[in-house]
């Protein structure tokens, strides 16, 4: 007995060797590649003996009655577990070497992703493989945890212990599993590629496959001639006092069991098919481990035999567990130091089938089962993130933690009750089922995710009801009477004799039951159903790619020159493609092919593959192996007899350059390889190559490096962009899926290219020039704008009327005149919108046009003063391609100052002629009347002006109050959706004043009612004010705004000039993307000139005469998506020009613009404002408290006061107010508080509570949209101010300003 501070830290220096060995072989991977990658690998193999191999397998041969056989058989067929893999190995290494092959080329990366990406792709078999294969392996990996746990007890203590005896914070296989799964997530799920090999890993395995090798010659050498005297000895010892073995009349079927399940779980088991395909470098590798495996089993197999007679003849059949003979015999013996060897040796054994075991099963886990689950979730956005690989490999080391304690929690409920030989037969069994798909999915064709969904389901199921249920049973977490009476006392349904099949041992039974259920639903079903092209298309990769042609073994055994390859490949390319083919190969190689030289695998390799493009992968092996490999078949004769079909390809050929031909679009076709393989004559026509330089053969990425240094891509300024474009565009080819794009060519022209990824491989590409379909497209785009801004903008009313009286089109006046939104008219009824009367009087006229009769008469309308407006109407009808009346547009034209004037002209002359004797006086008086008819006439036509200005303001009011309700309504939706939709509207409403106010500014200008206040200020404290209210609208875009001060005194209208730069600035800010923009002063003489300067985009040459016209925009949209008028410029141009200043602008495109104003400089005599200080002393200390049920306004409003000096206090309704007021000690000074509030308040009512609260006349200005006199008289009544929105920042200081001056007169 061993003290266990001796054990422990040898274990835990070997655990800490194997670290060092795994960080030591990825540090080596990194460098260069290794070397003894064949070695390793085969190595690796070992891991399929496990400490049930290290002393299960005694175990096994102890109770089982083979012990009695003689001592050479023992050596070669005692362990049956290991015959199967003999077997494999030594005549069905083919068969791995494909399976390697087949997961190289198709990348896999576990038997789970082999059968998905076998059967059609199918997610969900995957996930059932990765169920199955966790279910299964758990057990196992609890047998690994029991086995190192039971030999410290052994080598610690006087014997084991149950599991469940031993607490699990004292237990070793905790312990044991928490560094196995620390270690495996260092080295094993470091990258996220599962497909990268980790050498450090694997390499450490390697290491343990040779520690446990040695451990086990030595002890058994040690048992068999330390203790006894050989194998002679031991045979005779037994013959003389054969043991009493319950287990002899089993053996035969056991042992039968034991060697098939062997055999298929060498490549079945999650841990062997990681370390056999997935860690796999070369399919070659398979040759060296074909040797080198078998010789490792037969040495861990060569004691097993005389270990476990020798165990019997010193224990006894009932001594010790016969699985702790390599344990207990050296402890006997007195030799722990050999008990010490043999337990390094089963915790090496252990450890390494762990790890491999729990990274397999964590990447199925993860990739097959979580993954998918993940993705399809809708509570997961993963398909919005970019990089998952940070989430796959933590869910990959979460699911090896979980494995590992699962494992350890099987352990701790069942290990007292299995022996180490029946939990792997568990395991194998399980395992076993996937043994149908990956054989069938290999030689199969008609295999079928159907058959094999079913046959796992099936044979799994029977694993777990005849196999898993009696474990179970014996660990007491199932009721034994299931196992003796049935369920429901169904004899024939016993798990241990099902349908009455008894004298089988309990793993035999299951096992065979499990595998034949299997096969025959896997067979039955595959033959009976339908499968999906991709199933098919999978089928054909994987069972026929396999067998290719190794290039280097057709070398190395044929005598074929390159003449005779290239009489053969024109035979199936042509003349023409066969001859780039082997040009290009030439010009690879960097040197000219002779005709009589023989051909190496390179050039043998790259025809197969163009001869599979043409003919098909399968034919085009049989092709070049008969050739090649069959010494009697001449290749002639090859070609001979598939002449026909090249004849038959050849046509097909020239059918299909006919057809692509005969399209009026541009195609070109590439192979997988991406080779232009075929095209017609207008794909030469669009791009213009030059002469040759298309043909069969050329790289696509030669053709796109082309277009690219053409400017086809784009602007090329060197040879980076030429690499990003080909980059680009070869990306999107590699990707093999669908695409549209459209590119605009450097000549204007427009391409639409359509790209579909063909099955096989390769891309076909359509080019279609639609230059003129987009003109056409942009062209009517721009008349619908035209029409409907010259139709707003005209003094006439339009409409259009269709045959069934329904409103198609309105224009502003006419919306103005019925006192209706747009959306209110279209698509309504006439006898819906207008009067009765009204229709009735124009009947016959709409009667007529419908009839296709021009009218024309006049007709008296509604005016907005309630009195009535003189129209001229024209109803002009409107016909389709047929002549057939569709419609009619109805246009009113305002002629009563025409019709006055008449008037007043025919009461003139009928005065004439009434007054004929007194000739001169009538004639005195007409001219009066006319001349009084002309002054009517130019008033009325000065009131046409004004009204259109009245109207526009009126219609700004209700426009504003929308936005406002807008942006209320949007803070009560809960409904994304629905508070996108307010928004949208606010924005459009915001797009409608912004437009009004501008057409506002531009008739008032025109009509002369602004009158400019010439005066002389300094332009500080204009400038300052600018920089308070566009600093923060330029940080909200994420600019830098900054202003340069300037004292300077200036004469001109302070308000006129601050709206100049106001546009100036806005403009600034909303076309800079990114950047700055500075507002400065510069001295030019006797005048100051104001710039504007930005990091803007620019406006090129031509553009700069016209930006200054009214609708006249660069661009429809500014960078935050923002509608622009394009009427700002035109005002700021109007007032200077009125002011008598000069306007200039200066602009780099790409760089940025600079607008500028020149004012005349102030008298020396005007006294300059004293250095700005940070508040005005007028207001400075005012409280001010604010309410608005608009966030953004209180906000806006806050900052504006707090410029002043002012103490401001801010809320939203009468609560969040009265609250304010309260927690202000110095009291409130005045209120400014808009009328309309949530929740049917307003501001009167709120106003008045204040009031009451503090017990004082607040002074209040009540701030609304809402133009009712009622309003105005209950305010004037409370004796509140009133201020119409959009509130001007000068009229709201002097405002307050007077408050300040009442409050000081009254402390006074």
């Amino acid at each position: 007995m061993l003290q266990p501070w001796l054990v422990v830290p040898i274990a835990l220096a070997y655990v800490g060797l194997l670290f060092a060995i795994a960080y030591y072989g990825d540090l080596r991977a990194r460098v260069q590649r290794p070397s003894s990658r064949p070695l390793v690998y085969s190595l690796s193999f070992g891991i399929f003996c496990t400490s049930w191999g290290f002393f299960g397998t005694v175990g096994q041969a102890a109770s089982t009655g083979w012990v009695l056989a003689p001592p050479l058989g023992s050596v070669l067929l005692m362990v049956p577990s290991y015959v199967g893999p003999y077997l494999l190995f030594l005549f069905g290494w083919r068969f791995l070497e494909k399976l390697v092959r087949v997961g190289k080329q198709q990348q896999i990366t576990s038997i789970a992703d082999f059968i998905s990406a076998r059967y059609g792709k199918s997610h969900a078999l995957g996930a059932l493989v990765a169920v199955m294969a966790m279910i299964g392996i758990i057990p196992y990996i609890g047998l690994q945890l029991k086995s190192i746990s039971w030999t410290y007890q052994i080598l610690t203590a006087s014997g084991p212990a149950p599991s469940g005896a031993v607490p699990w914070l004292q237990d070793t296989a905790l312990y044991v599993a928490l560094l196995m799964a620390l270690f495996s997530i260092l080295f094993g799920v470091r990258h996220i590629d599962a497909t990268e090999h980790p050498e450090g890993m694997m390499l450490a395995i390697a290491f343990e496959s040779v520690v446990k090798l040695v451990a086990f010659l030595a002890v058994g050498g040690f048992i068999t001639y330390g203790i006894f005297d050989g194998f002679a000895d031991l045979a005779e010892r037994i013959e003389a006092r054969p043991p009493p073995l319950d287990g002899v009349g089993n053996s035969t079927a056991a042992y039968f069991t034991a060697v098939v399940l062997s055999a298929v779980v060498i490549f079945t088991l999650p841990r062997q098919f990681h370390a056999a395909v997935v860690e796999a470098a070369n399919p070659r590798d398979v040759r060296v481990a074909r040797w080198l495996f078998p010789l490792f089993l037969l040495g861990m197999s060569v004691f097993v035999w005389p270990v476990a007679v020798a165990g019997l003849l010193f224990f006894g059949p009932d001594g010790v567990d016969p699985d702790t003979y390599m344990m207990t015999l050296p402890m006997a013996a007195g030799r722990p130091d050999m008990a010490l060897l043999a337990f390094i040796g089963g915790f090496s054994a252990g450890t390494s089938m762990v790890i491999v075991a729990t990274v397999a099963l964590g990447i199925m886990i993860c990739n097959d089962v979580i993954m998918p689950l993940l993705l399809r979730w809708r509570g997961w956005t993963l398909s919005r993130r970019q990089d998952l690989s940070g989430l796959v490999l933590w869910i990959r080391r979460g699911a090896i933690t979980l494995i590992l304690l699962a494992g350890y929690g099987y352990y701790r409920l069942t290990a007292e009750y299995a022996a180490l030989a029946a939990s792997g037969t568990l395991a194998f069994a399980a395992v076993a089922q996937f043994a149908p798909a990956v054989v069938g999915g290999l030689y199969w064709q008609r295999a079928s995710k159907r058959g094999a969904l079913i046959g796992l389901s099936v044979g799994f199921a029977l694993w777990g009801y005849t196999l898993l249920l009696p474990m179970l049973a014996s660990a007491q977490l199932v009721s034994k009477e299931l196992l003796e009476y049935g369920p429901y006392g169904i004899d024939w349904l016993r798990p241990v004799a099902l349908f009455g099949l008894e004298g089988l041992d309990t793993a035999t039974h299951g096992t065979l039951w499990s595998l034949l259920a299997n096969l025959f639903c896997y067979v039955w079903f595959s033959l009976g159903g339908q499968r999906r092209l991709i199933e098919r298309s999978q089928a054909a990769a994987f069972v026929e790619r396999a067998g290719g042609i190794d290039g280097h073994d057709l070398s190395a055994r044929s005598y074929v020159t390159v003449e005779e390859l290239q009489v053969l490949a024109e035979r199936f390319l042509g003349p023409e493609r066969a001859d780039a083919v082997f040009a290009a190969y030439a010009e690879s190689r960097g040197r000219e092919l002779l005709p009589l030289e023989r051909a190496d695998h390179q050039l043998l390799e790259r025809l197969e593959r163009v001869l599979a493009g043409v003919i098909g992968a399968s034919s085009a092996r049989v092709v070049l192996s008969s050739a090649l490999r069959g010494r009697d078949l001449r290749l002639e004769e090859v070609a001979a007899v598939v002449g026909g079909a090249s004849q038959m390809l050849q046509f097909n050929r020239e059918l299909l350059a006919v057809t692509i031909e005969s399209v009026p679009q541009g195609i070109s076709v590439v192979d997988s390889e991406l080779r232009l393989v075929a095209w017609n004559s207008r794909f030469l026509e669009l791009f213009g190559y030059p002469e040759g330089f298309i043909k069969v053969g050329r790289r696509i990425a030669e053709v796109i490096r082309y277009n690219a240094e053409r400017g086809e891509y784009g602007p090329v300024k060197d040879e980076a962009d030429i690499r990003h474009y080909v980059s680009r565009v070869m990306t999107i080819l590699r990707r093999h899926e669908p695409y549209v794009v459209e590119r605009k060519r450097l000549d204007g022209t427009v391409l639409e290219v359509r790209g579909n990824p063909l099955p096989g491989g390769g891309f076909v590409t359509t080019y279609l020039d639609v230059t003129q379909y987009k003109r056409t497209e942009e062209a009517l785009r721009e008349s619908e704008q035209s029409v409907r801004v010259f139709t707003d903008n005209v003094p006439v009313l339009i409409a259009y009327i269709d045959r069934d009286q329904r409103y198609r089109f309105v224009n502003r006046a006419y919306e103005q005149l019925l006192r209706l939104p747009r959306e209110a008219i279209l698509g309504r009824r006439t006898d819906e919108v207008l009067p009765s009367d009204y229709l009735r009087a124009r009947a016959r006229h709409s009667q007529a046009v419908l009839m296709g009769q021009p009218q024309r008469f006049e007709v008296d309308l509604p005016a907005a003063d309630g009195g009535v407006r003189h129209a001229s109407a024209t109803y002009i009808p409107d016909f389709n391609v047929r002549g057939e009346v569709v419609g009619f547009f109805a246009l009113f034209h305002d002629v009563t100052e025409r019709v006055e004037a008449e008037r007043a002209l025919q009461e003139a002359k009928a005065t004439l002629e009434r007054r004929v004797e007194e000739r001169t006086q009538a004639l005195r008086e007409a001219n009066k009347a006319l001349r009084r008819a002309k002054q009517e006439a130019e008033r009325a036509n000065l009131s046409k002006t004004r009204f259109l200005a009245a109207a526009s303001h009126d219609l700004l009011q209700p426009l504003n109050a929308a936005g406002l309700f807008c942006s209320a309504l949007a803070q009560r939706l809960q409904d994304p959706d629905d508070r996108n939709l307010a928004r949208n509207i606010e924005s459009s409403l915001k797009s409608a004043e912004a437009l009004l106010s501008e057409l506002l500014d531009i008739s008032k200008l025109d009509a002369g009612a602004l009158k400019p206040q010439l005066s002389d200020f300094a332009l500080d404290e204009l400038l300052r004010e600018l920089s308070v209210e566009f600093t923060a609208l330029a940080r909200h875009r994420g600019l830098s705004f900054d202003m340069v001060p300037c004292r300077c005194v200036v004469r001109s209208d302070r308000q006129l000039l601050r709206r100049v730069l106001q546009n100036f600035l806005s403009n600034a800010i909303r076309y800079t993307p990114q950047g700055r923009v500075l507002l400065g002063c510069r001295r030019i003489g006797d005048e100051i000139r104001i710039e504007v300067w930005d990091t803007g985009p620019g406006i090129s040459e031509d553009q700069l005469g016209v930006i200054f016209e009214e609708f006249q925009r660069l661009g429809h949209y500014d960078y935050q998506g923002e509608k622009c008028l394009g009427l700002g410029l035109a005002i700021a141009d109007r007032i200077v020009r009125m002011l008598g200043h000069r306007l200039s602008v200066r602009s780099w495109v790409g760089r940025g613009s600079v607008f500028s104003v020149q004012v005349p400089r102030g008298q020396a005599a005007v006294r300059e404002e004293p250095p700005p200080a940070p508040v005005t002393g007028a207001l400075h200390g005012l409280c001010v408290l604010c309410v608005d049920n608009e966030p953004s306004i209180v906000e806006g409003m806050r900052n504006l006061l707090a410029g002043w000096g002012c103490r401001v206090l801010t809320a939203t309704d009468l609560d969040s107010a009265m609250a304010a007021v309260e927690a202000s000690e110095e009291g409130v000074d005045a209120m400014l508080v808009d009328y309309r509030l949530d929740q049917d308040a307003n501001g009167i009512d709120l106003m008045d509570a204040v009031r009451a609260r503090v017990g004082q006349a607040v002074p209040g200005v009540l701030i609304t949209a809402d133009y009712r006199e009622a309003i105005r008289a209950a305010a004037r009544e409370r004796g509140y101010q009133f201020l119409n929105k959009p509130v001007k920042p000068a009229a709201l200081r002097a405002v307050l300003s007077q408050f300040r001056r009442l409050a000081v007169d009254a402390a006074g």
